[in-house]
């Protein structure tokens, strides 16, 4: 018979286990038949690290060097903070009932009621009330001893300085020798405060202390640090208050502190939920952190234990300081390793297991237990509150018990995550959404229905602009390939209707989703899913929603730009066309005026005067002509203005004529004498002094002769420029038998015909400007 059946109606090992309460008191008593259920603990985590210290801890006290610490446990919801602090202060009071513990199992703003009914106070403990009288007569000897070294009047004998002594080494009641000498009961109170200012400045702490050994009071001492009001007594002595509010608890925590820290005996305080503070309200919230500082730098100094857990978000609140005197240890979640024993020793139980190796899990199997890490994403209670569930899932009306597979696990894990209706859903998406100005939309025509029948469930629509849109769709627990592929379908039908810049499609799981699947669904819709069970659905639901619809705002304006971008290039293609054939007809054009224009900027200005300069001028003009081939086919290679072919054109070489080279080479030498002459003649006109020169001699005179028949003789012996000029016919010149003729041409005509007469013309001009500052004849 398997294990399975041999255990019919078996009690549920998981009922219970996912919560764990910290208790002040140590009460073993039990009661009903059963046996008090063993805490399961499971090695790893940080609970190796925290034992190593809670062991140093207890024996450097032991030592004689006790050295306060405060300690940290620091991890999410589920993983585990409170079953170590559990199992810390187990194994701090197996240690011995002397050892004072203090547990707060969860932080209120009536610290005053957790004051008085949840902590363990010295008066409940025997032992820890010897340890607390001892401790504060201890101080009493030392105040005594002191005030008596301060009045040497007091000490008249060796007898009387043995006083001190016996004081000193604890041998001797000091409220005897305080009554024999009559010592003020002020003063020892005074002095208790100076003891007490690096704890509190609370005077009725002080007062209370100074009490206590007075036997008349102790009584009422002891019911006033319990939680009490004060009696009579003490309210006479200006105790008018109980113990109530957080400052005074953390006060009175602060005081026992002290006290047994005075005296070297290790104490310890475990405070579980810390993060519960910050639900509070400010005022409340800062008087509690600035209490809790107080102490925790009280129990450093004092030699103390400290253990409180939070969460890591409020760890990250807490003041820089505290963080400097803290020491934390960081819960994480678990390996699958991990889930899966824990699972065994649940299953397993405290006795001995009787199955083989080969069903450590039974009633799991081995797929189950592992879907069950995956759902928990390592969160061990989330684990064990799956396999409560499907426990009670597989577990018959008549008490037999059925394999639990991964389809019992699912079966489990919708009926215990999927406990809100479609219509709460929307009624939550309505409310967050809402406070945040975002209205529930119609949504397109027709397309309702398509998402209804492909998943069940109608989107909640919401619209971002005219066509632009966020569908939320509310779906259940996400555990398999098919839960996926709903969503895929759903994506995909929405999609099919609006372009993918225009809608948003955003998951509202109503259920339970690991991140494993969280993945999975992120890469179908492009968008993190949510879940409404968790704690701040609201808050990430409005982000999420702000978030998707500028993603839209930015998508709409991008494929606005693609749109403009795609007209602009269209438009750009025909421009370039169009300035393609512009610019063929422009070079036409351009070729020609630049065949019929004068080349002026090829002139060289030189400083001549103006009646000189033009003759100059209609020279390089006349040259440059030639050197421009006007009148004649411009040379080309074959193609057009645009630099293109004609269709089946071949490359042909150009044909130049022996007359065309020589008329080239003609005038390019022309062009060489012109500037020459110019120049010769610029640089004469500059040595006479120019326009204000003065008289000009005779070899000034001559040398302007020189210059202009040089010239002359250079170009008669050129061939001749003009291009219908024929071989062999040289430039005729303006001299004529050594005296001037005035030319027969224009000097827009030939080069041919202009270059000739350009000396004597020049030569003519030139004297008649200077006619007045030549020499006169003898």
């Amino acid at each position: 018979m398997s294990q399975i059946d041999s255990n019919p109606g078996r009690i549920n090992p998981f009922r219970g286990s996912t919560s764990v309460q910290l208790e002040g008191f140590d009460d073993t008593t039990n009661v009903g038949n059963d046996s008090p259920r063993e805490r399961i603990h499971i090695p790893g985590g940080p609970w190796p690290d925290l034992r190593e210290h809670l062991t140093e801890y207890f024996e450097s006290a032991e030592n004689g060097r006790v050295r306060g610490r405060v300690m940290a446990l620091v991890g999410g919801y589920g993983l585990g903070k409170s079953h170590i602090a559990e199992k810390l202060i187990s194994t701090v009071r197996e240690r011995g009932s002397s050892q004072p513990i203090w547990v707060i199992g969860q932080p209120f703003t009536d610290m005053g009621s957790v004051y008085r009914n949840r902590i363990m106070h010295p008066r409940d403990d025997f032992n820890a009330r010897a340890e607390l009288e001892r401790a504060v007569t201890d101080y009493h000897s030392d105040v005594v001893a002191d005030l008596l070294d301060r009045d040497e009047s007091l000490l008249q004998s060796e007898q009387e300085r043995d006083y001190v002594r016996g004081l000193r080494e604890r041998r001797i009641d000091p409220q005897k020798i305080a009554q024999t000498y009559d010592l003020d009961q002020e003063l020892i109170q005074r002095r208790l405060r100076e003891h007490l200012k690096g704890v509190t400045d609370h005077r009725a702490f002080a007062t209370a202390l100074a009490l206590l050994l007075r036997r008349p009071f102790n009584s009422d001492v002891w019911d006033w640090l319990s939680g009490e009001r004060p009696a009579q007594s003490l309210r006479d002595r200006g105790i008018t208050g109980a113990i109530d509010g957080i400052q005074m608890t953390f006060d009175a925590l602060a005081v026992f502190s002290f006290v047994y820290g005075q005296v070297g005996k290790p104490y310890v305080l475990v405070l579980d939920d810390f993060e519960k503070v910050y639900s509070w309200r400010r005022k409340e919230r800062m008087l509690f952190i600035n209490a809790f500082e107080m102490l925790v730098n009280c129990y450093v100094n004092e030699g103390g234990l400290l253990v409180f857990c939070i969460q890591p978000d409020s760890w990250g609140k807490l003041p820089p300081s505290l963080h400097e005197r803290v020491s934390p240890f960081w819960l994480n979640n678990w390996n699958a390793r991990r889930t899966e024993e824990l699972i065994s020793a649940y299953v397993s139980g405290p006795a001995p297991r009787t199955a083989g190796p080969e069903t450590p899990f039974a009633p799991f199997t081995r797929p189950a237990v592992g879907e069950v890490a995956v759902i928990s994403d390592g969160v061990p209670r989330r684990a064990l509150r799956i396999c409560e569930s499907a426990w009670n899932t597989a577990l018959g009306s008549r008490g037999e018990m059925a394999p639990i597979d991964m389809r019992t696990v699912h079966r489990a894990v919708r009926a215990d995550y999927e406990t809100r209706s479609t219509e709460e859903v929307y009624s939550l998406l309505d409310k967050a959404l809402t406070e945040e100005q975002w209205g529930r939309a119609a949504g397109p025509e027709g397309l309702n229905e398509s998402v209804v029948g492909s998943h069940g469930h109608a989107p909640y629509w919401v619209r971002v602009a005219a066509a632009s849109w966020i569908a939320i769709v509310p779906v259940g627990s996400v555990l398999g390939d098919d839960d996926v592929e709903a969503i895929r379908r759903v994506t995909d039908t929405v999609r099919d209707v609006f372009r993918s810049s225009h809608c948003e499609v955003l998951i509202v799981v109503n259920g339970q989703v690991s991140r494993t699947m969280r993945d999975r669904v992120t890469a179908v819709t492009d968008t993190v899913p949510l879940a409404v069970g968790e704690r701040r659905f609201a808050r990430d639901l409005t982000l999420g929603v702000a978030k998707l619809a500028d993603r839209l705002r930015t998508s709409s304006r991008d494929a606005q730009l693609e749109r403009v971008r795609d007209r602009l290039d269209t438009i750009t293609a025909q421009q370039s066309d169009i300035m393609r054939r512009l610019d063929s007809v422009e070079v036409g054009i351009t070729r020609h005026q630049h065949a019929s224009a004068v080349r002026t900027d090829r002139t060289p200005e030189l400083p001549l005067p103006d009646t000189v300069q033009p003759y100059f001028t209609a020279a390089f003009a006349g040259v440059d002509r030639l050197l421009d081939g006007t009148g004649e086919p411009s040379p080309d290679l074959g193609v057009d203005g645009t630099g293109m072919a004609a269709p089946g054109a071949r490359p042909h070489r150009m044909d130049f004529s022996a007359r065309r080279m020589e008329l080239l080479g003609t005038a390019a030498h022309a062009r060489n004498l012109i500037k020459a002459f110019q120049r010769s003649l610029a640089d004469w006109w500059r040595t006479v002094g120019g326009d204000e020169g003065g008289p000009i001699d005779r070899e000034q005179h001559q040398s302007l002769f020189v210059i202009c028949r040089s010239f002359e003789i250079s170009i008669e012996v050129l061939p001749p420029l003009s291009p219908a000029g024929s071989p062999g016919e040289s430039l005729g010149g303006g001299f004529r038998t050594g005296s001037w003729e005035e030319p027969a041409v224009p000097y827009d005509s030939d080069p041919g015909e202009l270059l000739p007469a350009l000396a004597g013309d020049v030569l003519r001009s030139m004297r008649a400007v200077v006619r007045n500052r030549l020499p006169r004849s003898p």
